[in-house]
């Protein structure tokens, strides 16, 4: 739920309300290949980008709302898209880092759950 609102919905307002506050984004980067990047490619295409993004994270809200295997999906899909925030400065370090021990916790747990609940269904002597 928090990526399909604070993510998918607040960077949907942002690209109507504040289009070029995405361009300064890229700018904080500790890495200049980040920057030169983001400045060539995504500023310049921030509605391809930027609607990118707001699919992506909505579509791994819905994911880990469903449950089972979609649920782990859509968790790998948040862990990859935190890793990548990584890249964009330091202050981001504050954030992303432990929502990925968070994220890695969760997926550990419904990885443990899973082959229990199988067995469960199967029944005895299965």
């Amino acid at each position: 739920m928090l990526f399909l609102v604070f993510g998918a919905m607040v960077n949907a307002i942002y690209l109507v309300t504040d289009w070029d506050s995405f361009g300064a984004f890229g700018e904080m980067s500790q890495f200049a290949f980040v920057r030169d990047t983001w400045a060539s490619l995504v500023a310049t295409n921030t509605g391809l980008f930027i609607g990118l993004l707001i699919a992506g994270e909505a579509t791994a809200g819905i994911l880990v709302l469903s449950g089972g295997r979609r649920m782990q999906a859509g968790l790998v899909m948040l862990m990859a898209f935190h890793l990548g925030l990584l890249f964009f400065g330091w202050w981001l370090w504050l954030y992303a880092v432990p929502i990925l021990g968070a994220l890695s916790l969760l997926l550990r747990a419904e990885l443990r759950h899973e082959p229990q609940q199988a067995t469960r269904l199967a029944g005895p002597g299965s």
